[in-house]
Parts: C-alpha cells; structure tokens; sequence
C-alpha cells in the first residue's frame, strides 16, 4: 500500500486520450500520472479498471475527491453521453470501479479554462501581446478530437468561476465559394446533414479539408508532420477558420481579459496560430482596435485539462 500523502484524482477523458493523474495537497505536479486510449476500451467502467490495475500500490481510500473532465454537456451531473466517445460516463462506475464516493463530472473544456489558474499557465507562448482587463471574461478553445469552447469569469468576490459551451457545435460559417464548395465536399463525404465548426477544427477536420483541397486522404498525424510545418494551402485554410472562431467568440463575450488556445491539435503545430494567415484573419474586423488590446496565448501543454480537473478537486476538497 502507497504511504504518499495521496488526496486528488483528476482525469481529462477525450475522445482520443484519457489521462489519468492523482495529487497531493500543495503539489501542482502528480505523483502519478497515466494516458490511456479511449477507443481501446469498450465502457468507462473497463477504462476505470485499467486505470486502478495500472497503480496497483496506490489505496484509492486515500483519495478525497475525484473530478472527472469529460469532453460534452453536462446537463446531468450523474452522466453524460459524450458526442465523441461510443459509451457513456455515469459517476456510478467511479464508485463501482475505484470506491470513490466523492466524485464530480465536469465539461473537459471548463477544465481547460480553470488550467488558467493552475501552475500551468507556465505552459504557454505568448501570439499577440495586448493588454489584459481583469474586469472581463477570459476565453478558451481548442481544438483536439472535437472542437471546444469555455470562458473564465471574475466575480466581485474575486473568485473564478468557469463557464462551459457547446459553442464548438454550432455551424460552419462559409464566407466564399471556395469554402462553400468545401462544405459541400464535406458534407458530401461524410455524409452529414449539418456542418459545424467541431467538422472543422477538429483531427478528422484537417482530414477533411487536405483531401478537399489536395485529393490526397492521409491521417491528421501524417498531414501534421507534412503540411503544418509551412506555408502550404492547407496550414493557410485552417489558421484562417481557426483565427476567425477566435476572433468571433472573443467578440461574442468580450473576452477583453485574454484569449487562450488549448487542444492537441495547435500544441503540436504551433504554426497554425503563429502564422500570418492566423494574424491577417483574427484582425480582420471592423473592431481591429479591440481585438488587439486582447491578449492571446497558445498552451503547450496537452496535460492542461487534467490540471484544470485537479484544479477543480482541490476546490471542492478544501
């Protein structure tokens, strides 16, 4: 048995990865801290097994609180059916795989904003300097398996509070006939009956929008490795999709007190949000002047969701 000062168990699970990690009090780093793929598992109580046999020193009595960040809408805080995931999430399978009563659901994408507030905001690079008001929302997207959207917002008492939004589920905006015919193309290929910016920023929506741009049907892994590293059409597309949600939610809430960009996708290919085609789109505004007094920055790092739950956990530990 684990004589560590075990308290917390965050997880970030997404539709890819599902990261796993347990705290101490006072340590922004976990003790420890495990990925597991989603789609390798065939219910959440299978994944929470795997997890529990993958620490097998650990007493899972010593933990006070679980916070389990899940990428869809928590309406019921019980359960969830994540839009991108093939089962369901019900907090009944924490108590009947781990023993934990004390566990939370939240959206993966609050998680991601209350990251803001851990130590990993460390993990960051700074795309457009501005000049951050307090008094005003902060903003969070990302995109990874599906495309997210969270804002963090600053009480009168001075605490934080995170917002979640299924923002990421609303439709594509086209803007020319070159990107009507690619929602088309998309449309067509996949058989789909609505087209929204999730289809878009998103792995299958690089996939998507190479083969539509190229004919060529590679792997989001393959085109990141090949065609995000330059100033290739499909880097150009997919900064200006992606700079023209960020302009569009920080504009929606008036996310004067900064903007950050979360999600794999951007993480691994910093030069979609730090090229020149991000830059010309994100200004492209009859509000230019206020868009750059916002702040913007890119996490680095893909563990900021599981520090965001763990952020959460404490919270409601102390």
């Amino acid at each position: 048995m684990s004589q560590l000062p075990i308290e917390i168990l965050a997880a970030d699970i997404g539709g890819t990865n599902s990261r796993f990690g347990i705290f101490s009090f006072g340590k922004s780093d976990p003790i420890y801290q495990i990925s597991l793929k989603t789609q390798d598992f065939s219910s959440f109580y299978e994944l929470l097994v795997a997890f529990k046999k993958s620490q097998p020193s650990i007493s899972f009595e010593q933990i006070k609180s679980a916070v389990f960040a899940v990428a869809g809408p928590i309406v019921d805080v019980n359960k969830i059916n994540p839009p991108n995931i093939s089962w369901n999430i019900a907090l009944a399978d924490v108590s009947g795989a781990l023993g934990i009563e004390n566990a939370s659901l939240i959206n993966d994408f609050q998680a991601q904003a209350l990251a803001i507030l851990s130590a990993e905001e460390k993990n960051k690079i700074e795309i457009f300097k501005g000049k951050s008001k307090d008094t005003h929302p902060r903003a969070v997207i990302g995109a990874g398996t599906g495309f997210g959207k969270s804002l963090l917002i600053r009480a009168e008492s001075g605490k934080y509070q995170s917002i979640a939004s299924e923002g990421g589920h609303n439709d594509f905006s086209a803007t020319s006939d070159q990107e009507f015919a690619f929602r088309k193309f998309a449309m067509e290929r996949r058989n789909l009956t609505q087209f929204t910016w999730d289809d878009v920023l998103s792995g299958r929506g690089l996939e998507i929008l190479h083969e539509f741009i190229s004919s060529e049907k590679l792997s989001a892994v393959e085109i990141s490795s090949r065609y995000l590293g330059s100033e290739s059409k499909t880097l150009e597309m997919f900064s200006r999709f992606y700079a023209r949600a960020a302009r569009s939610f920080v504009l929606e809430t008036m996310a004067l007190g900064g903007l950050y960009i979360a999600g794999g996708v951007a993480a691994k290919n910093s030069l979609i949000v730090q090229s020149k085609f991000f830059k010309e789109s994100f200004f492209a505004s009859i509000y230019k002047e206020i868009l750059q007094e916002v702040p913007v920055y890119l996490l680095t790092s893909e563990d900021s969701g599981l520090r965001g739950a763990a952020y959460e956990a404490f919270r409601l530990s102390s």
